[in-house]
């Protein structure tokens, strides 16, 4: 009896799908004729997009669709139906269906496609239903690749006339047979799918989407509010969850790189993302890029010494926390806002742009999803041999060079010498006769073979590895839902002794109270620990006599680590060890092995929402946002190491009795900083939302916020301390004897930091939308801020903008245009955002120095004078936009012109010395003004579109230049001496670099270069005042790049997706690193390890052949070879940044087990510079600065491997 019924029931399915196919057309058109209202052909998309901006919908649909396609009904008269009766009018005429998907957004299909089966219900009927006793039923669940439910999905068993479809939550129920067959899916606008049927009941099925073929209403935020794209004016650019995930490194930051129009990314880290300064430095100077190995510049510079980065703002309020903090895999979507009508909103820290992240949420789903990834890389050692040093040999003919100049002197019986070099002790052993010049040169022969640098290889450098693990699980129903992730991810540095790990914890979730009133939480941690123990490039980056040689080893033969004298010659500190004094060598290996130097940085926000709708159109919403830093950064000396010992040494004295008093107690030096951020902002909100006659549509919000943060801090430095029972002992003196008999101040490290700072806000932003063509936008925000006095005039500030854009693709006289153009809009905004400084007072700022000698008692200096007329930074921007798509998305992309004038700007203003302290010689003031103007260009474009095979390409340039125009600073005649960046001079960058005129060596071998008459200065004559005017100097251009922007191709066959990321920079300069050797009328030497030295000057005749200076006192004759126009280098190159090839695994691989997609993709990164400018073979982003802080290597090729799964 069952069957019966049910073979009935399946009879009366068919036969009334056979009636809706056949004659609804005939039906509806009869009913149409009576009820819609009828207007002048217009293309189908004009008509979807006045439902869109009347009803608020959202459409998924193929391009092809809607081609050549018309429909006569005044969807503006229809405005007082349903949206769903006015689709009806519109789409089925056209023999178009739609499906209600969820939120407003449907998906429009052909009526061929949906009434089309691979078999014919009709014809097939007899056969299927004959056989139904040899059939199983299963069921299941398809979703796409953000596991939203599809609708209206096709499912048909291959070879055989079963066929079903999804509902509205996409689940599906259909007969199969007992034993094999195959599962087929079909959607417009997805990849068909197939499934080898198993023993399962239950199949969760993933569809790829056609992104491509597919037409979307693209959403931006500005973080106060979500709005479609096409109803924006402002300059907006929206990265997705999607194009995230090609870039798999930790910092979201990196990700960022190459692809948003005029940002542009420094990476000084070769080997590492979240593994670099911690947020206590961002804490303590206020500047986002104080100290890091990564910045981030938005279409230039806007101001000279305020903060330069962008603002960060985290699912809608501003961040005091690094971006660092964030995991990639919790972030649904970055919209970065870049003139004043996207950004104004956000007041005075809008300047710089604004960096709007929006973390995931949970789903309405009929189970929890879960997601699981494991990404890895490793990358090869760093090669020193990429660095421009010299070998052994020329070192040893440098240093006999030096000693036969007399510019290095013996240091034996002399007080308290310098410590020298292996090599020219040797010399100097034979000059007192104390061995033969046999020995001096057969050991020299030996220390000439010696490559010291493989040692440093060996180790100190390792292969940098980097690990991450992320799990997530959403889910939820039509009352609540929810997103959880975590993640922990782990870096270890290049420099063997330093590594890192990070742990985030994300909790979003979603509460719909009374049906309507929706109260959203979301809780965020993300923890660092991180080591800073290694010594890495550290033994080349001094510049003085106890620079690490090319012929120094750290271990010798018998694998004995080497001691090396480090502050005194070693007679010396060999006869004060023997008076009792703690050993006084240093040793590169115990140094390793004995560092303990960690960070702890943990983070915290918490952030409550209430969302109540009060009348139509109207809703009324209330947040607060709380967010907590802590970071102690504790650095535990033993009495072993190197500093602990010469501390101790240095303040210990000795009497006539041969006993020693030590200033500083025996044991370790413990120094410890601690930081707090604690930040709050509670907001209040009013939205309204409306649309009027059909035509007019006006959207607005206003409210009013406060914010606070508040900055603690302290830290000391705790002498002989016991790590083991964490006890100190007190020192009974601020002033010590040293060694050498002299009264001395203790090193003291005691600090406390109290800085808070408040913020007053109200806002309000409005647009208004005619017909869906003509849009017209503006906004406001008055801001007042406590960092400026008592004085109201400074202390608040009104900054607005405004905006229009025109769609010019819905004009009826566009229309013509339809078969290729798909949309273009023209935008233009105007306004004034604000910057600005932490680091700058209203008030006097003094700091205790220490501790006077004579009377005892703490001494102050004067660190910024008061500043009374201190204001807000302001920066006016007018922006011009071009949105365009063509023949059906195959081409599209944007074109934007900007300029902006920045006024009031921060600037250091000259003083006289006498008035406030022979150290202070400048003041800031608001003292600035600079323009500046840009260009920018995103080109998409699919190259090839089948489907198995498509590729796309996308193109992105950026330009940008500035210039001061006023900055009342008179850059001073001694700084001209030594050319280079000079700062902030008129009619100039901020970012210049200014040269001298080469002129060639003199007979001598010293330099010479020309003036602006062209007459030749000598270095022999150098002096604070050779050069006399600017115009002496030769301007040579900027220092960081005009041009930048990125090639990117996505190439995708089947199962198989690859991809290529391809950046450049173009139009700057660097100069070629150089520094000379470093001597002194005292006959000591500061070594350079440059291997230009190797070309220097020797003797006469020589200055035909070369421009290196020959070895000279002092360093002045050698500071016009080293920034002179000869040395210049262009710093354009194009890099090839990523390659990967991902391959997703099918389905059925996995029988049983619940995966509903697995991807596992291999990664190669830093694969190299494809081109350079400059002919020295330098890399211009890590340009190796021997001898300095800043020496980084070129990134060495890592490879990694990643794994997606689903669940």
């Amino acid at each position: 009896m069952m069957k019966k019924s049910t073979r009935l029931l399946l009879r009366v399915c068919f036969f009334l799908g056979i009636i809706q196919g056949g004659w609804y057309n005939t039906i509806y058109a009869q009913t149409n004729s009576d009820n819609s209202s009828k207007s002048a052909q217009i293309p189908l998309k004009s008509a979807l997009n006045k439902v869109s901006a009347i009803y608020g919908t959202q459409f998924v649909y193929e391009r092809s669709l809607l081609e050549g396609k018309t429909t006569g009904v005044d969807v503006e008269a229809m405005k007082k139906s349903g949206v769903e009766e006015v689709l009806k009018s519109v789409l089925y005429p056209n023999n178009l269906l739609f499906l209600y998907v969820d939120k407003n957004h449907y998906t429009i299909i052909s009526r061929d496609n949906k009434d089309s089966s691979p078999v014919s219900p009709a014809t097939g009927e007899s056969t299927f239903l004959s056989s139904v006793s040899e059939m199983r039923t299963v069921n299941g669940r398809v979703e796409d690749d953000l596991k939203r439910p599809v609708v209206g999905a096709t499912i048909y068993v291959a070879n055989t006339k079963a066929v079903s479809g999804t509902n509205a939550n996409g689940e599906f129920s259909i007969q199969v047979p007992l034993t094999g067959g195959t599962l087929l899916f079909s959607h417009v606008g997805f990849n068909t799918k197939e499934i080898p049927l198993s023993t399962a009941t239950h199949y969760e099925v993933s569809l790829e989407m056609k992104i491509e073929e597919l037409m979307e209403v693209e959403i931006v935020s500005t973080g106060y509010q979500n709005l479609p794209k096409e109803r924006a004016t402002g300059s907006f650019s929206t990265i997705t969850a999607k194009e995230l995930e090609k870039i798999p490194v930790p910092n979201i930051a990196q990700r960022l790189e190459g692809n948003v129009p005029g940002l542009l990314l420094t990476i000084g880290e070769s080997d590492n993302s979240f593994l670099y300064t911690t947020t206590s430095n961002k804490l303590y100077t206020g500047v986002e890029n104080a100290n890091t190995s990564l910045s981030m510049a938005l279409r230039g510079r806007n101001t000279i010494n305020s903060n330069q980065a962008p603002l960060l703002v985290i699912d809608g309020f501003p961040s005091q926390l690094d971006i660092r903090n964030l995991n990639p895999n919790d972030i649904e979507q970055i919209t970065v806002l870049k003139d004043a009508a996207a950004a104004s909103i956000w007041g005075v820290r809008a300047a710089n742009g604004v960096i709007v992240v929006t973390t995931k949420k949970g789903a309405s789903l009929s189970a929890p999803r879960i997601s699981f990834s494991v990404m890895s890389s490793i990358s090869g050692k760093p090669r020193l041999s990429s660095l421009p040093i010299m070998n052994s040999a020329q070192m040893i003919d440098v240093e006999q060079e030096l000693i036969q100049k007399k510019l290095l002197n013996d240091p034996y019986n002399v007080a308290y010498a310098l410590p020298i070099t292996s090599a020219a002790e040797w010399i100097f052993r034979a000059r007192r006769g104390t061995i033969t010049t046999d020995q001096r040169d057969s050991a020299l022969n030996v220390l000439r073979n010696i490559n010291g640098y493989d040692q440093i290889q060996q180790y100190l450098l390792q292969k940098a590895v980097s690990q991450q693990y992320n799990l997530s699980m959403s889910g939820g129903h039509d009352g609540y839902t929810f997103y959880i992730g975590g993640s922990f991810s782990n870096e270890r540095s290049y420099a063997v002794g330093t590594s890192g790990d990070r742990y985030t914890l994300t909790v979003n979730q979603d509460f719909k109270l009374f049906k309507k009133v929706v109260l959203t939480t979301s809780l965020r941690a993300t923890l660092f620990d991180q080591k800073n123990n290694g010594l890495g490039l550290t033994p080349l980056a001094g510049y003085s006599a106890t620079t690490f040689m090319p012929y120094n080893l750290l271990k010798d033969a018998n694998g004995q680590s080497i001691n090396y004298a480090r502050g005194y010659y070693s007679q010396v500190t060999d006869s004060f060890e023997k008076q009792g004094y703690l050993n006084w060598k240093y040793n590169y290996l115990d140094e390793l092995r004995l560092s303990d130097n960690t960070i702890k940085d943990n983070n915290y926000s918490a952030n409550i929402g209430l969302n109540i709708p009060v009348y139509k159109g109207i809703t009324i919403s209330g947040q607060y946002y709380l967010e907590k830093a802590y970071v102690k950064n504790r650095i535990f000396q033993s009495v072993e190491t190197y500093y602990t010992r010469d501390l101790i040494n240095t303040y210990t004295s000795i009497s006539s009795t041969g006993a020693l008093s030590y200033g500083i107690p025996k044991g370790g030096v413990l120094t410890y900083n601690n930081y707090g951020s604690d930040n709050y902002s509670l907001r209040g909100q009013i939205n309204y939302t409306s649309t009027f006659n059909s035509q007019h549509l006006i959207s607005a919000l206003a409210g009013a916020e406060i914010r606070q943060t508040w900055i603690t801090g302290d830290g000391n430095k705790l002498y002989g301390y016991n790590d083991d029972n964490l006890l100190s002992v007190p020192v009974p003196s601020q002033t010590a004897t040293s060694f050498q008999g002299y009264s001395v101040s203790i090193p003291s490290a005691q600090s406390v930091l109290d800085r808070r700072n408040r913020f007053l806000s109200y806002f309000a932003n409005a647009s208004y939308t005619l017909k869906n063509k003509y849009i017209l936008s503006g906004s406001v925000r008055y801001d007042d801020y406590n960092n400026f006095g008592l004085d109201r005039k400074y202390r608040a500030i009104p900054l607005w903008s405004t905006g229009m854009a025109w769609n010019l693709s819905e004009e009826n006289f566009m229309h013509k245009f339809s078969s290729w153009l798909d949309n273009l809009k023209l935008r233009a905004t105007y306004g004034f955002n604000g910057n600005i400084s932490l680091s700058s007072s209203p008030f006097t700022r003094i700091a205790l120095m220490g501790t006077d000698n004579m009377t005892q008692l703490p001494y102050a200096s004067i660190i910024t004078p008061a500043n009374p007329a201190l204001r807000w930074e302001k920066t006016r921007v007018l922006n011009f936009g071009l949105d365009y798509s063509l023949f059906q998305g195959r081409l599209g992309g944007s074109f934007e012109v900007f300029y902006k004038r920045s006024t009031d700007l921060l600037a250091d203003f000259p003083v006289n010395p006498t008035y406030l302290g022979s150290n202070i010689s400048s003041v800031t003031r608001n003292a600035g003004f600079m323009n500046g103007h840009g260009v920018e260009i995103a080109l998409n474009g699919v190259i090839v579109r089948s489907n198995d095979f498509q590729w796309n390409a996308s193109f992105i340039m950026s330009y940008n230049t500035h210039k001061v125009t006023d900055s009342r600073y008179a850059v001073a005649t001694s700084r001209l001496q030594t050319a280079g960046n000079l700062g902030a001079l008129i009619n100039y960058p901020v970012d210049n670099l200014f040269v001298f005129r080469w002129a060639g060596l003199d007979d001598a071998g010293k330099s010479t270069i020309y003036n602006e008459k062209g007459e030749v200065i000598k270095s022999a004559v150098y002096s604070a005042s050779a050069i006399q005017s600017l115009n002496d100097l030769k301007y040579a251009g900027r220092i960081t790049p005009q041009y930048f922007g990125s090639f990117n191709h996505t190439i995708k066959y089947k199962r198989l997706t690859f991809f290529i990321q391809t950046v450049y920079k173009m139009g700057y300069v660097f100069m070629q690193p150089y520094s000379p050797m470093s001597t002194s009328r005292y006959g000591g030497v500061g070594y350079s390890l440059y291997n230009t030295i190797d070309k220097r000057w020797r003797q006469a005749g020589d200055e035909a052949t070369t421009n290196v200076p020959g070895l000279v006192q002092g360093t002045y004759g050698n500071i016009y070879y080293q920034y002179s126009d000869i040395n210049v280098e262009k710093g354009d190159h194009i890099r090839l940044r990523e390659a990967s090839l991902g391959y997703t695994i099918p389905e059925r691989w996995f029988g049983r087990v619940p995966v509903k997609g697995v991807t596992i993709t291999g990664v190669v990164r830093n694969l190299g510079i494809l081109w350079r400018a400059n002919k020295a073979g330098i890399d211009p982003d890590f340009i190796p600065n021997v001898g300095t802080s800043n020496l980084q290597l070129p990134p060495s090729t890592s490879y990694g491997l990643n794994l997606n799964a689903n669940f």
